[in-house]
């Protein structure tokens, strides 16, 4: 196992479905975009985003709506290849030392906080990518 890396698997039998390598330091934290939110209580729109903070001051937003919307079409458990995603979808460079936390909101889509070394916690709204607070 990669620690640079986010391995995504499917149940009941965990076959692998795709591997996220976007960084190049050690991964501290990862989150999954709620699936549901007080703004969007049926479905988010972005419920297939993860987003992962690590060594580096750079957060990764990953979308993978196309691989998981494929995989869930399909009822069988079909020995498909493996994906690697290697470029994100999204990135915030808003910090100075390395990630240690990051957080989507359960009330606001697409709202992401987190904290660094730098000592700062921030708030981003994804849809404009502007830091709300520091």
């Amino acid at each position: 196992m990669d620690r640079r890396s986010v391995e995504i698997f499917r149940p009941p039998n965990l076959s692998l479905v795709c591997t996220v390598h976007v960084h190049k330091k050690l991964i501290n934290s990862i989150s999954w975009h709620p699936y549901m939110t007080s703004k969007s209580p049926v479905k988010s729109p972005y419920k297939h985003w993860i987003a992962t903070g690590s060594n580096e001051s750079y957060i990764h937003i990953v979308d993978l709506s196309n691989i998981l919307g494929k995989l869930l079409a399909t009822d069988s458990e079909q020995n498909t290849e493996p994906v690697v995603v290697t470029a994100s979808k999204r990135g915030l460079d808003g910090h100075f030392g390395r990630i240690t936390g990051v957080m989507w909101s359960p009330h606001i889509d697409g709202q992401l906080a987190s904290v660094s070394y730098d000592g700062q916690a921030r708030v981003c709204l994804m849809i404009t990518l502007m830091f709300w607070f520091k």
